[in-house]
Formats: C-alpha cells, structure tokens, sequence
C-alpha cells in the first residue's frame, strides 16, 4: 500500500494545472480521489483530484493541494486507521465524504463533495455565476463561509474571486488585518495593494514596520513585490547598509532592489564578487557577476583560464569576451587548434562563431586544403565563416566551376549559393543566353538576372523592340525600370510619328525615369520646340519651359 500511495503521490503532483469544466456543479455531487498524509505535528496533509473525460474521449484532470494546508485530524468525524472505512469533513459551505484506508501515515480513496444549496444560493446572489467544481471544492475545503465573504469584502475587497478568498481562508488572514494593512501601506504610498499582495504578507510576515525600515535606508520607491521577495530571502536593513557599503567601496552605486535580491537567493557575497575583480574582472557588471556565479565559475578557475588565453596572444579579455567563452565551453585548447590550422590571428568573437557553426581545428585544416587545391590560397577568417555559414562546401565550388565559371571569387560563389544556384541551373541559363548572343557571362552576370527575375523570354522580348544589341547590364536596366515589349512598342512607334526615330537603349532609360509620356512630347512641341533631341525633353520635364533653353 505505502508503494502504491507514493506513485499516485507522484502521479498527482506531476499533473498540469488543467481548466476544467466551467459548467454550474451547485446542485451535484463532485466525486474525485483523495491521498493524504499524517505529518509528524499530527496534523493531515490532503490532496485531492478529479477528473472529467471530453467528447473527445481526453481524461483532463484537476487535483488541489497547498504546501502550506494542513488539517488537524479532530476537524474529520470518524476518521480511523488501519482498516477501510468511510470519514466525513463538515463544513457550513458543504461536506466532503471520504472512503478508503490509511495504512501507517498514509492513505488514499474516493470521495463524494455535497455543496450547501443555501451556500450555493449565497454565491449566486453576490454575483458568482457559474461556479465550477475546483471553485466550489476549494472553497469547502478552505472552510469559506457566507460571514467570511462578507468580512472579506467589507474589508475593502468587494469585487474579489471566490478562488481568491479561498486562498485568504487558507492563510488564516481575516477583515480586521486586511484593514490594518490597507491603512498602513496607504501611510507608505501604497494606495493600490491586489489580494495576492496581501495574501503574500501574510506569508512571509511582510508587516508595514518592515517596509518602514526598508524605505529609511534609501529604498523608498520600490514595488510591493520587491518588498515581499526581501522577506521571503531574509534580506533586512542590515544585509542591505552592509552589502551596500561592500559595493560602493568596489566601484558599485545605486544597485537595484533586483540585484540585492538575486544576491541573497544566488548566495551571492560581496567576497565573491571582489575575488572576481581581483582576478583579472575589474569591470564586471553585476549582472554578469550573477550569471557566472550560477554557472558556478570561481576566481581560481577565472584566473587560470586568463593565464591559458594569455598564452595564446589575448592580453585584453573583457568580461563580456569570457562569459561567452564559458557559456559555449570554449577551451583554451580548442583556440590553440584553430590557430594551428592557419588562423593564427583569430579573435575571441570569431573563434565563438566558429565554435557555434560546429567547426573543429579538424575541420579546418580540411577545408583550407580543399580551398587552395581549388586555388584558392589565400582565405581569410571572414570568407571562411561566410562559406561555413551558407554551406559553401569544395564540392559546390568545383561543381560551379565545372559549369564554366572558372575564375570566380568566393564571394561570388557564396552569392550564388544563397541565391540557390546548381551547376544544372547555370548550364542550362548560359547556353540559352548563348543562343542570344552572349557568350561571355560571368557570375556577377548570372546573380543579376536573377536578382531582376530576368528570364530569356524577357531578353527574347527586349530584343524584338529592336534593342538587339543591348548588353545584360542594359537588360538589367530595362527590367529596372518596367519596360517591356507590352508597354513599349506603340510607344516607340507614336514617338517615332513625333519626330524620335531611332531611340537608343539609354535614350529609352532616361524617357521612362523621368516619366515622359508621347502627350507630354506633344505638349512641348505645341509650344513651338519643333526640334529638339531626348536630353531637351528630359531637361524640359526636369525644369519645366524656359525658352533660354533653347539653343
């Protein structure tokens, strides 16, 4: 029995805070599953659950618990041991009624939860509707009563959940502390404290004579929160003047509330952090002071690594530099590997992005070899991580040079690589280009029609206007700026009528950039420039009609 109850033990604690069924249970009994415990004080851990199956045929489940609940074993009638047997824990909310067993100082079962009808009609007339099985269950076992309700909300809370006052009840925190809080925090500028806040007083016995004395000594503009998280890591007035003496001798002033408290949760003394300066982090912020104490980093270790990074060429580590190392577990030898293999010169960032690609000394050394037999000699670190970054692999290069770009750069190869070119791709492109005329094309050539989305039927097209002549930079400019055979041909031909016969590729550029329509032309024409040349109209446009520019 003791097994089963510590695996159903397990089972439960592990369960999501599930949303269950949100339909009215006032009137219905609530069934579940209960585990307890008998702790050494005498009194009664309880847990309970329940469960629902959706249409879907999902079991979703809720199970109540709270550290901090414990129930003395005279509030239970007939509660026995050692045999199987039914108990019962009144409440003027409801009753609970328990069957199954405890066997030693554990024990589990079934129970039925009755709610009060006149309970149930109480909470309907303050305005809780609809109020679910985990509501109403939590409810009777924090023992929320009708008078309860009232006390709470004439203490000040007149709109507060019923899972909230739950919680009040749990915590024993009656209207006449809800009141004495309220006036003294509003004393302390405090106007609007939520109950979580009060509840959380209540717990870690945050009173307004502790805020009082945390406010003298310099902090008087902090959260209700921050108060809180000071009590709940026993951070008091003195832990506060002396660490922040210790600080400001150091070189650190005006520390955040935050810091004091991940200090005292993160055991973090003010030796620690002068060890650290003295071990070659002189200007480490606090927030990194944090950060290395939680990876468990020590001066002794601090120093060390200096000495190994100092032996490889780095003088000048700032704590930015070293955390980065640490958090990416960069050893000093997986450096030395790198230097080895041809980047003698590497610095910490980089070495961190080569660390972070997955590239070992192993690695390298490899890949420059491959480079330089495909003569590349000469790579940089830069080039090297671009290729690595964009899986620029020797056998992608020899394959674009196998597709007739034989002196292409390696920055050209990246380019076409994130432009997702293949050797197949780029046959087939330049032999129909070739079919038009161009036989030379280069990579920079290729990445540019791509770039524009230019097709060879687009060229075939460009060529028809009779522009047959144009070089792929021209057609990169056509793309540019929209021309097509569509939108072009009887403009050619209406300007042709209008005297502009014979209209160069860049003629033709500068007339659709600066928008010169045939009407326009006719416009100027009208108002007596009969000859005039393109460069004319595109002035005249710019400038408007001025006759002294005319010749």
């Amino acid at each position: 029995m003791n097994r089963t109850f510590l695996y159903t033990l397990g089972i439960l604690l592990s369960l999501t805070y599930w949303a269950y069924s949100q339909q009215n249970t006032t009137n219905t009994e609530i069934k579940g599953e209960w585990i307890a415990k008998l702790e050494s004080d005498g009194t009664m851990r309880l847990i309970v659950s329940l469960s629902d199956e959706n249409d879907d045929g999902h079991v979703h489940y809720w199970n109540w618990s709270h550290s901090d609940a414990r129930y003395r074993v005279d509030e239970f009638s007939g509660l026995q041991f050692e045999k199987e047997h039914t108990f019962k824990l009144l409440r003027a909310s409801g009753e609970i009624v328990f069957k199954g067993a405890f066997i030693g100082k554990a024990g589990a079962g079934d129970f039925v939860c009755r709610p009060n009808q006149k309970f149930a009609d109480f909470l309907k007339k303050e305005g809780y509707q609809d109020i679910s099985k985990r509501r109403m269950i939590s409810a009777i076992l924090a023992n929320v009563s009708e008078a309860y309700i009232k006390e709470v909300k004439d203490a000040g809370y007149s709109d507060v959940s019923l899972s909230r006052i739950a919680r009040l009840k749990r915590y024993n925190i009656t209207g006449q502390y809800i009141k004495q809080q309220l006036t003294a925090l509003k004393k302390l500028g405090y106007y609007e404290v939520s109950v979580s806040k009060i509840i959380a007083f209540k717990k870690y016995d945050v009173t307004p004579e502790y805020i009082q004395k945390i406010q003298k000594i310099g902090f008087s503009d902090i959260s209700l929160s921050k108060f809180i998280s000071f009590k709940k890591y026993g951070i008091d007035e003195n832990y506060l003047k002396t660490y922040r003496k210790a600080l400001s001798q150091m070189g650190y002033d005006d520390v955040s509330a935050s810091k004091y408290i991940r200090f005292k949760k993160y055991e973090i003394t003010p030796q620690y952090i002068q060890s650290l300066q003295g071990a070659g982090l002189a200007h480490i912020s606090l927030s990194k002071v944090i950060r290395l104490h939680k990876t468990g980093v020590t001066a002794d270790q601090i120093k060390a690594d200096f000495k190994a990074l100092q032996g490889l060429g780095y003088n000048d580590v700032s704590a930015s530099t070293y955390m980065r190392i640490k958090k990416y577990d960069i050893s000093p030898e997986y450096i030395k590997g790198i230097q080895k293999a041809g980047f003698d010169e590497v610095s910490i960032n980089k070495v961190h992005r080569l660390h972070r690609y997955g590239i070992t000394a192993a690695t390298v050394q490899k890949d420059i070899a491959a480079l330089k037999k495909l003569g590349y000699n000469e790579i940089s670190l830069n080039r090297y991580l671009s290729l690595k970054k964009y899986n620029v692999t020797p056998e992608f290069i020899q394959e674009m040079k196998q597709a007739g770009l034989e002196d292409i750069s390696l920055n050209r190869i990246t380019q076409l690589k994130r432009r997702n070119f293949t050797q197949d791709l780029i046959k087939s492109y330049t032999s129909e280009l070739k079919a038009l005329g161009y036989n030379n094309v280069s990579a920079n050539d290729l990445l540019r029609l791509r770039k524009y989305d230019i097709s060879t039927n687009y060229i075939k097209e460009i060529h028809s206007l009779g522009f047959d002549q144009v070089s792929l930079n021209q057609i990169r400019k056509f793309k540019k700026y929209d021309i097509t055979k569509a939108n072009t041909e009887s403009y050619l031909k209406e300007m042709g009528k209008l005297g502009f016969k014979g209209i160069s590729a860049n003629e033709l550029f500068k007339l659709r950039r600066y928008h010169v329509t045939t009407s326009f032309v006719k416009e100027v024409q009208g108002k007596g420039f009969k000859s005039t040349s393109v460069d004319r109209l595109i002035k005249f446009k710019k400038y408007g009609f001025d006759k002294e520019l005319e010749d």
